[in-house]
């Protein structure tokens, strides 16, 4: 046994400090006496002059002795060193994202991970130990081990997703286990084809990077939005954007599928690197809408989408504007959609309405439910300021259900307005002098925002404003119906009972959530007795997954290339300042007890 800070050790001096003060202090005994008149005026302090003499062996003598004993022990930190100490901390990081299921290295892109993984670890000094971590939609720590055989076989276990890796989570969860052993040489390996735009943040550890992938020709459809038929309608149309990764252009044939039933075929012809919207549809009644291409590429998860379409319904919108004509008409063209109006002046509270959209005019505050807010007026809250001069789309975020379908190369926005920009909100459409759309979530209900004059632009006059305006309604009271990308936090409908049955076809827990959406496909409600329910479909939608350019990743740390050093002899063992810090406490307890209890008799 040895001390991390032996210096401390010296607060035992303090024991021969508490035996002077005994042998200084005034010894006294009791004793019955007839009177204390004839002791009142006696010079106490000469009782201190008399001749040193043994200090009594008192119990409270010995409990502070104890005492001081043991919390310079603890101050010392006494530590036992274990007899097979880690040669090393070895945290590999498998990135099991999209794109790992790429096979342009055989027979995939994850499975060359695995293999290097499970080499690094038969190669790592002897006694080191293991920790595997799975950064795919959701982090997860796979094994911690200091088993060669287990660790390989945690490895072995790591199964990939078809969506996103939160790679950033899973980074700091490797820096967090290499921090546990702080004695012991780290280090973090990253098994990736750096498939992520932001940079890893610096972790307290010797960082690696082992790439994979060779090649990026891959095709992909990358955005698939529904709209259901207008009014008089008999057709469900989709917006679908192909996107093509190679250098070269390609063409892809497009398959149609409305329940199973191939209803549609057309040839898309790719250019290099370039996208294809294309605007296809199906018969009126359609309740899952799949859209395929054939052939075959490097990612196959991506050649696939597919979307439920909304039941009919009726729902009911709160306009209030002050001049309703525009917005009106766009409203009124979404299909089970069923408006109310009403005049500034007159709102009070939007009743039984599942949607309120404010034309010119902004509250104090918002409602319980969903809003749109078009045009928010200059000194409100939302807008400080209007800016005099027109406004084009600059950026827009292809992400965004908002702009499915949607084109903004022609439209001149007139009277904007300059947007606060609340942090609960994510820009969509960006123009010269700041965001003229946004998107987000404040205090549980979505908020998407106008932050423009409709009347005042050319978007009235296109199709774009109709698709616009019918893709925020949708997204703010639309439901889980459509098609999210995977990992999406789905909410499910109230009072459902049986079991969800993911693509794959496992079984997961109802709630309020769906839980473990890692996987591409349609999810059911399967009940006894019955037809199964399609609930949601979840899609590989991601233009960074599908883009397989093999890409080193940025980190916050510059680091070496890979190679295991020798393993380092430091200290590893047990400390016992926590025990003896208890002890303290216990025995001055103790201390505390007895003298009370002296005093009182």
């Amino acid at each position: 046994m040895t001390f991390l800070a032996p210096a401390l050790l010296g607060f035992l001096v303090l024991i021969p400090v508490v035996i002077l003060i005994y042998l200084i202090r005034a010894q006294r005994r009791r004793a019955p006496v007839s009177s204390v008149l004839l002791w009142r005026n006696m010079v106490r302090d000469l009782e201190m002059r008399t001749r040193l003499r043994r200090p009594p062996l008192t119990v409270l003598l010995l409990l502070q002795l104890l005492a001081i004993l043991l919390g310079a022990l603890a101050l010392g930190r006494p530590f036992w060193e274990t007899a097979t100490p880690p040669a090393r901390q070895l945290v590999l990081v498998l990135d099991a994202s999209a794109s790992m299921n790429a096979t342009d290295v055989s027979p995939s892109r994850l499975a060359v991970a695995k293999q290097r993984a499970r080499e690094l670890i038969a190669s790592a000094p002897a006694g080191s130990a293991f920790a595997v971590v799975r950064a795919g939609p959701q982090a997860r720590v796979v094994a911690t081990t200091r088993e060669v055989a287990t660790a390989q076989a945690a490895v072995e276990a790591v199964e990939p997703s078809d969506g996103a890796s939160d790679l950033r989570t899973a980074w700091l969860v490797a820096g967090a286990l290499a921090a546990a052993r702080p004695h012991v040489p780290a280090d973090v390996v990253l098994l990736s084809d750096g498939a992520f735009p932001d940079p890893l943040p610096a972790i307290p550890a010797t960082i690696r990077f082992v790439p994979v992938g060779e090649r990026s020709e891959n095709q992909a459809i990358v955005q698939l939005g529904i709209r259901p038929p207008l009014a008089g309608g008999t057709r469900t149309t989709a917006f679908v954007r192909l996107a093509n990764f190679a250098a070269t252009p390609v063409e892809r044939r497009v398959r149609v599928v409305a329940d199973g039933i191939v209803v549609d075929e057309q040839i898309a012809r790719l250019r290099e690197r370039g996208t294809l919207d294309l605007t296809v549809e199906a018969p009126a009644g359609t309740r899952v809408l799949a859209v395929q291409l054939g052939g075959s590429d490097l990612l196959a998860g991506d050649d696939r989408a597919q979307a439920l379409v909304p039941l009919p319904g009726e729902r009911e919108a709160l306009l209030v504007s002050a001049a309703p004509e525009v917005m009106r008409r766009a409203l009124r063209a979404i299909p089970q959609l069923t408006v109310r109006e009403a005049a500034p002046a007159q709102y009070r509270e939007p009743g039984g309405a599942a949607l309120v959209v404010f034309d010119g005019f902004l509250p104090p505050a918002l409602p319980a439910v969903p809003v749109l807010i078009v045009n928010p007026p200059a000194g409100s809250w939302l807008a400080p300021a209007r800016i005099g001069r027109p406004a084009f789309a600059l950026g827009v975020d292809p992400e965004s259900a908002l702009v499915t379908g949607v084109d903004f190369a022609a439209v001149e926005f007139g009277r904007v307005a300059q947007l606060a920009m609340p942090s609960w909100a994510a820009p969509v459409v960006t123009g010269p002098d700041g965001p003229l759309v946004l998107e987000g979530e404040r205090e549980g209900r979505r908020v998407v925002i106008f932050g423009f004059d409709p009347s005042a632009s050319t978007l009235p006059k296109l199709v774009a404003f109709p698709a616009l305006v019918a893709n925020a309604v949708e997204w703010l009271i639309g439901g889980p119906e459509g098609a999210s990308p995977v990992g999406t936090t789905v909410r499910l409908p109230a009072g459902l009972s049986g079991e969800l049955v993911g693509p794959d076809g496992r079984s997961h827990p109802l709630g309020p959530f769906a839980a473990a959406t890692d996987r591409a496909g349609l999810y059911q409600l399967r009940r006894p007795g019955a037809d199964p329910l399609p609930l949601f479909a979840l899609n590989l939608t991601n233009e960074v997954e599908s883009d397989l350019t093999p890409r080193t990743p940025q980190f916050s740390q510059s680091f070496p290339p890979f190679s295991l050093p020798a393993p380092e002899d430091r200290p590893v063992g047990i400390e016992f300042w926590p025990w003896l810090t208890g002890g303290v406490l216990v025995v001055l307890l103790v201390e505390w007890w007895f003298f009370t209890r002296r005093r009182a008799t």
